[in-house]
């Protein structure tokens, strides 16, 4: 038996915390995914050339160090601002090929919190919750299923709504 991807569709992943599947999509949709009541993002591991290639950086080679012009290639950091910031200034200009794993927050995002070391935990969701968690957001790459898991029912209830979404149009330049 072959399973098949279902979109739309809203699974409860654990108690409180519920999941659907989007369409292949872009960055181009989390304007309409991202509440804008919600105060943070936290863009995770984002990589500003996502090719194997070496380029010309500014980066500190030290926590305290100034920036320095550098060849680098395979730069990976998380993003922490506020949620408009994002959309209005982030999203623009993010390539439509570019895969992201995100998250939004009522509160800023503490030092201690490592998405990684958090995602292989069973109960990553009750500490996501304490620090202020709304949504994660999830696309490999451009063109590909997005996964978003919510920390209640109708946060992903409103995204399945949005007119964009619900029609299936989120590829491309969106509205």
């Amino acid at each position: 038996m072959v399973n098949t991807l279902r979109t739309h569709e809203i699974s409860e992943l654990d108690t409180g915390v519920f999941h659907t599947i989007l369409e292949p999509c872009s960055v181009a949709v989390l304007p309409h995914v991202l509440e804008a009541g919600t105060s943070h993002v936290w863009l995770v591991e984002h990589r500003p050339d996502e090719r194997l290639v070496w380029g010309d950086l500014s980066v500190p080679l030290a926590a305290n160090a100034p920036a320095e012009q550098l060849r680098v290639r395979s730069a990976v950091y998380d993003l922490q601002m506020a949620t408009t910031e994002f959309i209005g200034h982030v999203v623009p200009r993010l390539s439509g090929g570019t895969g992201v794993i995100l998250l939004q927050l009522d509160r800023p995002v503490p030092d201690s919190l490592r998405y990684r070391e958090l995602s292989a935990l069973p109960t990553r969701h009750a500490i996501l919750r304490q620090n202020g968690w709304r949504l994660t957001f999830e696309l490999p790459h451009g063109g590909e299923y997005a996964e978003v898991t919510a920390a209640d029912r109708r946060t992903v209830e409103r995204i399945l709504a949005d007119p964009i979404i619900a029609a299936g149009k989120v590829t491309g330049e969106l509205p």
